[in-house]
């Protein structure tokens, strides 16, 4: 038996349900500036509809999934730009575009001062695994700093 493409793009979903000005419903200047907890009931309630919707989702290839959760906490490209000050909400960091790769960024993981090592999406590019790539390598540099 050949195996099913069950993709997103034939579910529920559509693009402009993440996009935050489309999801948000022409609230987002209103609700931009404030932390999570701060926007109100409407807010938190659209958040866990559109996250309770993507479990019901992952759970057509990993049946079960909700019953293993003890705990789901969901944000939105707006919880992005307020914590972690995200260009657009985006998740991955710093744009994607030419301007930002390479000497855009901070590839050599300082930043001028002695003991500093910086990490994450603005170092050498966005998604987890170039994160977690300059985590370690920040460590193993940290590392050969202590031991002298």
């Amino acid at each position: 038996m050949g195996r099913q493409n069950r993709s997103f793009e034939n579910s529920d979903f559509k693009t402009s349900d993440f996009d935050s000005s489309n999801t948000l419903g022409g609230r987002r200047d209103r609700l931009s500036g404030y932390c999570d907890r701060e926007r109100g009931g409407e807010y938190e309630a659209l958040k866990n509809r559109i996250g309770d919707r993507l479990i019901r989702a992952a759970e057509r290839y990993i049946p079960g999934l909700s019953r293993h959760l003890e705990h789901a906490e969901y944000a939105t490209p707006l919880s992005n730009e307020y914590w972690v000050n995200a260009v657009k909400g985006g998740s991955y960091g710093p744009e994607q575009t030419p301007d930002q790769m390479g000497p855009g960024r901070f590839p050599s993981l300082t930043a001028g001062i002695e003991g500093l090592f910086l990490v994450g999406a603005g170092t050498f590019g966005g998604g987890i695994m170039p994160c977690v790539a300059s985590g370690v390598l920040a460590a193993e540099r940290a590392s050969r700093l202590l031991e002298g």
